[in-house]
Parts: structure tokens; C-alpha cells; sequence
């Protein structure tokens, strides 16, 4: 269907129409869709269009490869988390083993994603690196894609670049490695209360209570299942803290926050925070 075939047709087909696709793919299911060919009086392809209720692709030929389109709604992308996006577009070429993504826009929630890929294939691996913005995305939809354990509100906007590779396509982000930038406005961490924690301390360490915020910023580098916050900054009306956080593996926390109540000419408490426990249950002593 991509080339043209040499010599007469013996028989001239322009257009086919197929219903209720069923596509065994090994490793990733692909749901039952429609499709939709046209070919040119060569018999080569001029463009194809396959669809499902939430999803629709358009393949068109050019030169040196192949121009896809992708337009989806309430649709959850075949690998990587289990994101669902309000909407999405996505335009790219695919030219032998390679891909490249161009253009993604896409919305969860009030959130705006834009950003663009790159991926390779061969030798029996599979490479894929990108990069993406996120803009007033509400951080507890997000979240809840990540982890029902630590739940978090606020607007957030963000910056992130990432890179993966698997030999096999459904482990691609099993293990990925990821940057990003992020500041958060007007939200709320639960399970966490920084000012108890430096004006009542406890010899055990405090659990339980929330810090409500108005921005939180700082850089997260995630790499082997571990995460690292580095550089945050947080501001809460009268109340300051900086510091660092790693998450690992399992989910345990480690790192230390220093955080003060007050104005620039009184200081109401400061104290010197340890971060341990795990996402269900953080500890500040």
C-alpha cells in the first residue's frame, strides 16, 4: 500500500473501507477501529485513515517516509503512565527506524501540555527522548496518575525532558530518565505541617497535618524508580522553607528542610528539619 507497483494494474482500486479491525500487536492491545485507504491509480497509498471512538490516526505519504496525524479525546496513550488526556494532537514522521514527533499539544484538566519526540529503533532496542511543557495543570489530577499514596493541590507549571530504551516497546518507561523544572501556585501538601513541626517539636517526629502554600518551586531528576527534589523554595504567607527531598524506590523518604515563621525583623520560630518515613506516612523531626 506505501509504494507504487511497476506495470498495468490488473485490477485498478482506489478506495477500500474496512469495519471492526481486530490487530493482534504482541505486547500492546490495540482496540477494534475502522479504517479508511485511498490509493492513486499506481497503486500506491495517498492516504489512510483509522479510527476509534476516542482516537483517530492519518497516514499520509512524504517523502523520504511516512506524515502521521493524531487526534484523540479522553484517551490514555498504549505505553508509558496511565495519563488520560481531555484532548490531544499529535503530528510527526515516520521515515524507515526512526520517528520523529514535531508537534504534541494536548489538555489534562485546565492543564496544557506542548512539546515534541524523537525515537529509534534498532538492534533490537528501542530509544525514545523528548521533551514537554506543562502549563496551570491542576497538580492533584496529575498525581493521582502517579500515586494514590501523597496527594498535593495547586496550579502547576512545568518544564521536563526525558529519555528512555528497552529492548521491547511495552517496557520502554519502565525505566526512564527524567528532568524537570517545576513551580507550583496556591495549593495545599497533605500529610505534611512545616510550622507545627518547627514550633511544637516532637522527639519522635511529626506526622499528619497539611501546609497550605503559595508558590512551591524547585527540580526534580528522577532515575531508577528514585526521585530527587533539589532547590525548593516555598513561601506560605509569613512562613519560608528551602531544602531537598529524595523518594526511593519503595516510596521511603530522606532529606532536610529548614523553614522560619515570621517577618524579616522577627522571627517567630525556625527550626531545622529531618524528612524521613514514606509517602503515606512523612515524618518532620
Amino acid at each position: 500500500w506505501v509504494k507504487a507497483q511497476p506495470g498495468a494494474l490488473p485490477v485498478d482500486v482506489r478506495r477500500i473501507e474496512m469495519r471492526n479491525v481486530r490487530l493482534a500487536v504482541k505486547e500492546i492491545e490495540v482496540p477494534t477501529f475502522n479504517g479508511e485507504v485511498t490509493l492513486g491509480p499506481d497503486g500506491a497509498l495517498q492516504r489512510a485513515s483509522l479510527s476509534t471512538p476516542k482516537v483517530r490516526v492519518d497516514l499520509t505519504p512524504r517523502e523520504p517516509g511516512l506524515r502521521v496525524a493524531l487526534e484523540a479525546a479522553g484517551w490514555k496513550l498504549p505505553i508509558g503512565p496511565a495519563v488520560e488526556f481531555d484532548d490531544l494532537n499529535m503530528e510527526g514522521t515516520i521515515d524507515g527506524q526512526q520517528a520523529s514527533i514535531t508537534a504534541i499539544s494536548g489538555k489534562i484538566g485546565r492543564g496544557v501540555i506542548k512539546g515534541s519526540a524523537r525515537a529509534a529503533w534498532s538492534d533490537g532496542n528501542i530509544r525514545m527522548e523528548g521533551d514537554f511543557s506543562v502549563a496551570n495543570g491542576e497538580l492533584a489530577v496529575m498525581l493521582a496518575d502517579f500515586t494514590r499514596d501523597f496527594t498535593a493541590t495547586g496550579t502547576l507549571h512545568a518544564n521536563v525532558t526525558y529519555a528512555a530504551q528497552s529492548p521491547k516497546l511495552q517496557s520502554l518507561f519502565t525505566q526512564p530518565a527524567v528532568e524537570a523544572t517545576f513551580n507550583i501556585e496556591k495549593g495545599v501538601i497533605n500529610n505534611i505541617d512545616i510550622v507545627r513541626a518547627i514550633q511544637s517539636p516532637v522527639r519522635d517526629g511529626l506526622r499528619g497535618g497539611k501546609t497550605g502554600f503559595n508558590t512551591l518551586a524547585g527540580s526534580m531528576r528522577l532515575a531508577n524508580h528514585s526521585y530527587a527534589y533539589r532547590q525548593l523554595q516555598l513561601s506560605s504567607g509569613p512562613m519560608r522553607a528551602s531544602g531537598s527531598v529524595d523518594i526511593g524506590p519503595d516510596g521511603e523518604l530522606s532529606g532536610r528542610i529548614s523553614a522560619e515563621l515570621g517577618s524579616k525583623s522577627v522571627i517567630v520560630a525556625r527550626g531545622n528539619l529531618a524528612v524521613t518515613g514514606n509517602l503515606k506516612t512523612p515524618v518532620l523531626k
